[in-house]
C-alpha cells in the first residue's frame, strides 16, 4: 500500500503542474495548475459515478459521465501536447456544465446531483478568472432558474420542492459570491504584484544607469583614484549579481538601496543627496563627511556645504529634469568650494528616491591639483607670450636696422656702377677700334688677346648695368615713366632683336597676341628690357633647332586680389572685363627643377641644372625682370615639368593703376 501511495503521489506530480514555462506569469502558472488539478479530480470522480450509474440502471447518465470523463482525458492530454490551456479549459469547463445540469434535471443518483452543482462557480472562476466564471457560473444559474420554473412532469426529471428550490438558490448565490470575491481580490492582488514588478524594474534601470555615471567617474579620478579602482569594480561586480538575484519586490528594493548607499560611502568622493524642490540634505557619504568634518543630513545644501544666504546661483536643479519631469541625465560641471577651498568636477544627475520623489545625486572629485597644474601652465605660457613679443619686437628692430643698411649698400652701389661704367666703355670703345685694323693690322694672337679683352670688357659691363638699375631699384632711385606704349609693336621689336640669336641656332620663333588692347600705360624702356631679358634666356637655354613661342593675352590675375583701381578709369573701362595682359615666353629648353623654381628669381642665383653650368651669366637679370615687372603693379612666375622639359616664363601687366588696398 505504501509502494502504491508514493507511485501516485509521483504520478500526481508530473502531471499537475502541466507543461509550465517560464514564459508563464504567476497568475497563469496558477490556472494551469487549478486546471489540472481538477481535471484529475473529475476524472477520479466520475469513474467511479459512472460505473455507479450504470449499476443503478441510468444508462443515459453513465454514458455522460464517461463521455465528459473522456473529454476531460482529452483536454489534459491536448494541453501538455500543444501547450495550448485556453481551448482546453473552455472546453473542459463546458462539459462539466453539461454534466452538472444533467444532473441537476435528473436528480442524478438517489437525487443527490444537486449537490454537485454547488461545486461549478468554485473551479469555474478559479480556472477562467473573476469575469469569465461569473459569466458561465450565472449562465448554469440562470438554467436552473428556468427548469425551476418550467417544472416539467416527467418521471425522466426530477421534481423539487418549493423549499428546496427556495434554500438551493441562495445557497447558490452564496457559493458564487465567495467564489466571486475571492477570486476578484486574488486578481486584484496580482495587478497590484504587477505594478510593483513594473516599479522594480524601472528602479532597477535607475540603479543601472547610477552605476554607469559612478563607473564614468571613476574613469575621470586621478593616481589617488586609480589606487580604488579594484576594490570599485569588486563592488559594482557584487552589486550586479545580487539585482539579478532579486525576486522579491519589496525586498529587493530595500536591499538594492542599501547597497547604493555602501558603494557611496566607499567612493573616494564627495557623494551626496538632496531633495530638488527643498534642498534638504537626505544623505552624505563618508568621504565627503571627513571632508566638511560634519554630517550635514537635515540641514539645507547651500547653508552647510557653501555658507550661502539663498539658493546658488549656479544651481543645477533646473537642468536635472526634462520637460515631462523625467531624468535628464548627468550634468557635468566645475567649481571651487568657497570652504574647503578645493576645485572639484561635479556629476548631477536626478535619481528616484522612497515615496517616487526625485532627489540629486552629485558626485564631486577633487581637481585642485589639476587646478593649480593649469593654473602654473597658463602663467608659464603668459610668460612665453611676454618672451615672443619682446623678441618679435627685437626682430623687427633687427629688420628695420637690415633693410637701411641694405638701402645704403644699393645706394652705394649705384653711385659705384656709375663710376666704373665710363672707363669700361672707353676700353671697350679702343679695343673695337684695334680690332678694326685702324691702327694698322694685328697677329693671330694679338687678335685673339684682343677679342677675350673685349668679350670680357662687355661681359663685365652687362654685370655692372644689372647692378646698376638693380641698385636703382632697391635704392627707390628707379623712377617709371608712364607712357601709351603701343603693346604689339614693342612685343614684335622684341623678336627681331634677339632674331639673329635665334637663326644662328636655328631656333624657330613664334607669336600669338590674342585680343590685346593697341596701347597699355607702362614705361617702354622698362617694359623692352623685360623682354629681352626673358627672351635672351630662352634663346641661350634652348638646344639647337629647338622652339620658343611668345604669346600674349588678357586675363585676370587671381594674385591680384589685394589691389583696387587707383583714379578714375577709362570710361570705355568695365571691372568685369580682365584687367590684366599676360606675356608668356615659353621654350622647350633645359628646364627646371621644383628647387630651380623657388630660387631662381633671387640675387645672384643660376640654376643648378646640369645642363645649364656651361652657360655664362650674372645672376642678376632675373631679379631685374621681376623688380621691373613688380613696379608696373604686375607679377612673374615661372612653370616647368621638370629637367630638360622646357620652361614658361610668364608676367602680368596692370591695363589701368593699380594701388594696393589696406586692410580692414
Amino acid at each position: 500500500m505504501q509502494f502504491n501511495l508514493k507511485n501516485l503521489i509521483r504520478f500526481a506530480g508530473k502531471i499537475i503542474p502541466g507543461d509550465l514555462s517560464a514564459e508563464h506569469d504567476i497568475q497563469r502558472r496558477r490556472r494551469i495548475i487549478l486546471v489540472n488539478v481538477m481535471i484529475l479530480v473529475g476524472v477520479l470522480n466520475l469513474i467511479p459515478l459512472g460505473i455507479i450509474a450504470y449499476f443503478k440502471n441510468k444508462p443515459t447518465l453513465s454514458a455522460l459521465v464517461m463521455a465528459v470523463c473522456t473529454v476531460l482525458i482529452a483536454c489534459l492530454i491536448y494541453a501538455r501536447k500543444t501547450g495550448k490551456y485556453t481551448v482546453s479549459t473552455y472546453l473542459g469547463i463546458s462539459a462539466a456544465g453539461v454534466l452538472l445540469y444533467w444532473l441537476l434535471v435528473t436528480g442524478g443518483i438517489n437525487y443527490t446531483g444537486h449537490l454537485w452543482y454547488y461545486t461549478f462557480p468554485l473551479f469555474s472562476l478559479f480556472v477562467l478568472g473573476s469575469k469569465r466564471g461569473a459569466q458561465a457560473s450565472l449562465i448554469l444559474f440562470l438554467a436552473a432558474l428556468i427548469f425551476f420554473m418550467i417544472d416539467f412532469q416527467s418521471s425522466d426529471l426530477a421534481s423539487y420542492s418549493r423549499d428546496f428550490k427556495f434554500r438551493f438558490i441562495p445557497s447558490f448565490l452564496v457559493v458564487f459570491a465567495f467564489a466571486y470575491l475571492f477570486e476578484f481580490m486574488s486578481e486584484k492582488d496580482q495587478l497590484a504584484l504587477a505594478r510593483k514588478n513594473v516599479e522594480l524594474n524601472q528602479n532597477l534601470v535607475e540603479l543601472e544607469e547610477v552605476k554607469d555615471a559612478l563607473q564614468k567617474n571613476q574613469d575621470d579620478l586621478e593616481k589617488r583614484v586609480e589606487k580604488r579602482t579594484a576594490e570599485l569594480q569588486d563592488t559594482n561586480d557584487v552589486l550586479w549579481q545580487e539585482i539579478d538575484e532579486r525576486m522579491d519586490a519589496q525586498k529587493a528594493l530595500i536591499e538594492s538601496h542599501e547597497r547604493f548607499l555602501t558603494v557611496l560611502d566607499s567612493i573616494d568622493a564627495d557623494v551626496y543627496v538632496a531633495d530638488l524642490k527643498t534642498h534638504e540634505i537626505l544623505f552624505m557619504n563618508e568621504h565627503m563627511r571627513a571632508s566638511f568634518g560634519a554630517d550635514f543630513v537635515g540641514e539645507i545644501c547651500w547653508k552647510a556645504f557653501r555658507n550661502e544666504t539663498k539658493s546658488c546661483n549656479h544651481c543645477t536643479n533646473d537642468k536635472l529634469l526634462d520637460e515631462d519631469g523625467q531624468p535628464a541625465g548627468v550634468y557635468v560641471w566645475e567649481c571651487q568650494n568657497p570652504i574647503t577651498h578645493k576645485w572639484y568636477t561635479n556629476y548631477d544627475r536626478a535619481i528616484k528616491w522612497d515615496n517616487n520623489r526625485y532627489v540629486r545625486l552629485q558626485v564631486a572629485t577633487d581637481i585642485t591639483e589639476r587646478k593649480e597644474t593649469e593654473q602654473a601652465l597658463r602663467k608659464a605660457h603668459d610668460e612665453m607670450e611676454r618672451r615672443v613679443v619682446e623678441r618679435t619686437r627685437q626682430l623687427a628692430l633687427a629688420k628695420e636696422q637690415a633693410e637701411a643698411a641694405s638701402k645704403a649698400k644699393s645706394g652705394f652701389l649705384a653711385n659705384m656702377s656709375h663710376e666704373l661704367r665710363t672707363p669700361l666703355n672707353h676700353i671697350i670703345g679702343f679695343t673695337e677700334l684695334i680690332l678694326d685694323k685702324r691702327f694698322g693690322d694685328l697677329n693671330e694672337a694679338q687678335e685673339e688677346y684682343l677679342n677675350d679683352v673685349h668679350q670680357s670688357s662687355k661681359h663685365l659691363l652687362s654685370l655692372i648695368n644689372d647692378i646698376l638699375d638693380l641698385s636703382k631699384v632697391e635704392a627707390g632711385k628707379l623712377e617709371l615713366h608712364l607712357t601709351d606704349v603701343e603693346i604689339r609693336t614693342i612685343l614684335e621689336n622684341s623678336l627681331l632683336v634677339v632674331k639673329d640669336n635665334a637663326l644662328k641656332r636655328k631656333i624657330k620663333i613664334s607669336s600669338h597676341f590674342n585680343g590685346i588692347p593697341e596701347k597699355i600705360k607702362a614705361d617702354e624702356r622698362c617694359l623692352k628690357q623685360i623682354l629681352y631679358n626673358l627672351l635672351s634666356n630662352a634663346i641661350k637655354f634652348t638646344h639647337e633647332g629647338g622652339k620658343i613661342d611668345l604669346e600674349a593675352k588678357l586675363s585676370d590675375d587671381p594674385s591680384m586680389t589685394g589691389y583696387e583701381i587707383q583714379g578714375k578709369p577709362d570710361g570705355k573701362f568695365r571691372r568685369d572685363k580682365p584687367a590684366f595682359i599676360c606675356v608668356s615666353i615659353k621654350d622647350n629648353g633645359i628646364g627646371l627643377t621644383e628647387n630651380d623654381i623657388n630660387r631662381i628669381f633671387s640675387p645672384f642665383e643660376q640654376t643648378e641644372n646640369s645642363l645649364s653650368r656651361k652657360y655664362d651669366g650674372t645672376g642678376l637679370g632675373l631679379t631685374l625682370t621681376r623688380q621691373l615687372v613688380e613696379l608696373h603693379g604686375g607679377r612673374i612666375w615661372v612653370e616647368s615639368k621638370g629637367e630638360g622639359k622646357g620652361a614658361n616664363f610668364q608676367f602680368t601687366l596692370p591695363l589701368i593703376q593699380l594701388k594696393e588696398r589696406s586692410a580692414a
